[in-house]
């Protein structure tokens, strides 16, 4: 003999609540928005992230103008607001490195200061670089 018990009223309505409720609702942190690059951050009149600026919830590859090497990562943010953390943890580690060891021949000195490898690397290329947006355009 097997037992089976039918659902009360409480619960039928507490289920049905709980989808009408949620229809539509979504998460504005992680809402894909438009492009909102203005004039001084584009490139030859386009974005440089390819118009997905404000993608969030994604996989990227950042590749080095140097050395091509090729970073990738994920993130939950939006990807301009990624990629400027990353830029900015490269300034980080350069000006930390340099209060360190000086201006020259850091690389291979060991003690990352707390950075990642995305600041190590990057940081390493920049570090004659006298700000971050001198920073910026090496990178």
């Amino acid at each position: 003999m097997s037992y089976h018990r039918f659902p009360n009223f409480r619960e039928k309505l507490k289920n049905d609540l709980t989808t009408k409720v949620m229809k539509g609702v979504f998460d504005k942190d992680h809402k894909n928005d438009d492009c909102n690059c203005t004039a001084p951050s584009l490139h030859e009149g386009a974005c440089i992230y390819g118009g997905k600026c404000r993608q969030s919830t994604i996989i990227y590859s950042l590749k080095c103008k140097i050395c091509d090497m090729t970073y990738v990562g994920k993130s939950q943010q939006h990807f301009k607001q990624r990629t400027q953390q990353h830029l900015g943890e490269a300034w980080k580690h350069t000006t930390a490195m340099k209060r360190k060891h000086g201006h020259e021949n850091w690389e291979d000195v060991g003690g990352s200061c707390g950075s990642d490898v995305f600041a190590k690397h990057f940081g390493s290329h920049v570090r004659h670089a006298k700000n971050s947006n001198e920073a910026r355009a090496i990178i």
